[in-house]
C-alpha cells in the first residue's frame, strides 16, 4: 500500500510511522478553538466583522497546506453531494444579488454575497478540519463550544440585575443570544450521541443545561419552543445515570446560582413570555413578513434579492429562514437549498432530524442563515456522519493540564490501525479515479 493510497483511505490526513493520525499543531488547535469560543463576543454592529471572524481567518492561514490539498470533499465522501448542492445555492445567491446590485445601483445588495460566501467557506473549512484530524478536531470543536457557552454566561451574569429585561450577554440583541443557545443545545446533543466516556457525556449535558439557561434569560419564544422540541427528539438517547449525575452537580452549584436566578425573576419572566405567544404585534404572518410572498408572487420565479426592502414597503428582511430563501432567491435558490438538506437527510436521517428540525422550527419566525454557528452545525453533522461510517465516532475527554495542552481532548484511543474491507474499497475507488 503506497503512501498516497494510505492517505486517501483515511480521509486525506497524514499518518506517521506508527500508523496513528498526525495531530494538528498547537497554534492551529488554539485558533480552531478560538474561532468557536468567541462566537458570543460581539464588539461591532450586527452584520460587521467580529472577533470570531478574525480568528477564523487566522485559522485558515494556519490550515492552508491542508486546504491546498483538499478543499471540497472527495467524490466518495458523504459530504460530496450536500456540498455540491450548497455550492450551487451560493452561486444562485451570487448571481441574484449581483444582478440586483447592478440594476438598483446598491452596494447593500452586494454585501449579502460576502455573507453567504463566508459562511459557505466556514462550512467547508470546518468540515475539512474535522475529517482531516478526525476525532481530535471534533473534540476541539467540543472544547470551543464549552468555552463559548462559558463566555456567553459571563456576559449574562455581568449584565443581569433586578430590573434587567431580556438578556443579550455580549451579543447585540436577545434573539442572537437565544439562537446561539439553541444551536449549542443541538451541537452538544450531537456530541453526546457519539460520546462513550462518562465524563465527556456529563460535560455535554452540562453544556446543554448552560445553553438552555441562555435561552431562558434571552426570553426568545422561538428558541424556547425549538429547544423543547430538540430535547424531546433527543430524550430517548440520554442515559438515566448521566442525568442523575448532572442532577447532583446542579444541587451542588444551586446555592451559588440561586440568588442571581431569584433576583432576575427568570422563571416568572419565562412564564409570562410563553403566555404572550400569539399576542405580540409581530406574532403574525404579516409581522414576520410572509405577506410579501402573497403581494409579490412574481418574485418567486427569479427571486427578489436581499436588501433594499423599501421596495416592498418594509424596513427589515423577512423573519424566516426558508421564507427568506424562497422569496429572495426564487425557484432555483429554494431548489438547491432543499437539495442540500435532502442529501444531508439521506446521510443520517435520525441525526439530521434531531439537530435541524429545531433549528428550522426557530427559522419559521427568524432568519438565521447568516449566523456562522448555523453552518458549523452542518459541518459537525457531516463530519460525524463521515467518522461514524469509519467507525470512529467516539471520543473522550482527557485531564486538562499544561503537559497535555496540545491534546486538550485526545481525538481517539491510542490503538494500532489495521485496514479493513472498507479501507480497501476506498483505496480501490481512489486508484480508479486516479487512473
Amino acid at each position: 500500500m503506497n503512501n498516497w493510497s494510505t492517505q486517501v483511505a483515511h480521509g486525506g490526513e497524514d499518518w506517521d510511522g506508527d500508523r496513528m493520525p498526525k495531530r494538528p499543531s498547537l497554534f492551529l488547535m488554539l485558533s480552531a478553538i478560538a474561532t468557536i469560543a468567541t462566537f458570543p463576543l460581539y464588539i461591532f454592529a450586527s452584520g460587521g466583522a467580529q472577533p470570531s471572524h478574525g480568528f477564523f481567518i487566522l485559522f485558515c492561514l494556519l490550515f492552508h497546506k491542508e486546504l491546498l490539498q483538499h478543499v471540497m470533499p472527495e467524490k466518495w465522501a458523504i459530504a460530496y453531494g450536500p456540498m455540491r448542492a450548497a455550492f450551487c445555492f451560493v452561486f444562485v445567491v451570487f448571481v441574484v444579488q449581483l444582478i440586483y446590485g447592478i440594476t438598483l445601483e446598491s452596494a447593500e445588495m452586494l454585501k449579502y454575497i460576502a455573507f453567504i460566501s463566508f459562511n459557505f467557506g466556514y462550512l467547508v473549512v470546518m468540515y475539512r478540519y474535522i475529517v482531516t484530524y478526525r476525532t481530535t478536531a471534533l473534540n476541539h470543536v467540543f472544547i470551543g463550544m464549552l468555552l463559548a457557552v462559558g463566555l456567553a454566561l459571563m456576559g449574562v451574569i455581568l449584565n443581569m440585575g433586578p430590573n434587567s429585561g431580556r438578556q443579550t450577554g455580549f451579543f447585540n440583541n436577545p434573539n442572537q443570544l437565544g439562537y446561539f443557545g439553541l444551536i449549542d443545545v443541538m451541537l452538544f446533543l450531537a456530541c453526546y450521541s457519539v460520546c462513550t466516556l462518562k465524563y465527556a457525556r456529563i460535560l455535554a449535558l452540562a453544556g446543554i443545561a448552560a445553553s438552555v439557561y441562555l435561552i431562558l434569560v434571552s426570553l426568545s419564544k422561538a428558541a424556547l419552543v425549538s429547544a423543547f422540541l430538540g430535547l424531546l427528539l433527543f430524550a430517548p438517547s440520554i442515559k438515566g445515570r448521566d442525568l442523575a449525575f448532572l442532577g447532583v452537580l446542579c444541587v451542588i452549584t444551586l446555592p451559588f446560582l440561586a440568588p442571581k436566578i431569584i433576583e432576575s425573576n427568570v422563571v416568572s419572566r419565562v412564564v409570562a413570555r410563553i403566555q404572550d405567544i400569539g399576542h405580540d404585534r409581530d406574532d403574525s404572518i404579516a409581522g414576520r413578513g410572509y405577506n410579501r410572498i402573497k403581494r409579490y408572487p412574481e418574485k418567486l420565479v427569479f427571486g427578489a434579492g436581499e436588501g433594499e426592502y423599501r421596495r416592498f414597503g418594509a424596513l427589515l428582511e423577512m423573519h424566516s429562514t426558508i421564507g427568506n430563501i424562497v422569496f429572495c432567491y426564487g425557484v432555483a435558490g429554494a431548489l438547491f437549498f432543499f437539495l442540500f438538506n435532502l442529501r444531508c437527510l439521506k446521510a443520517s436521517p435520525q441525526l439530521f432530524i434531531s439537530i435541524f428540525a429545531p433549528l428550522y422550527a426557530y427559522g419559521m419566525t427568524h432568519n438565521g442563515i447568516r449566523f456562522s454557528a448555523f453552518w458549523l452545525a452542518y459541518a459537525v453533522f457531516l463530519a460525524i456522519c463521515e467518522l461514524q461510517r469509519n467507525d470512529e465516532g467516539d471520543f473522550e475527554i482527557d485531564t486538562l493540564s499544561w503537559s497535555h495542552l496540545r491534546d486538550l481532548v485526545p481525538g481517539s484511543r491510542k490503538r494500532n490501525y489495521e485496514p479493513d474491507d472498507y479501507d480497501y474499497q476506498m483505496i480501490g475507488q481512489a486508484e480508479l479515479v486516479r487512473s
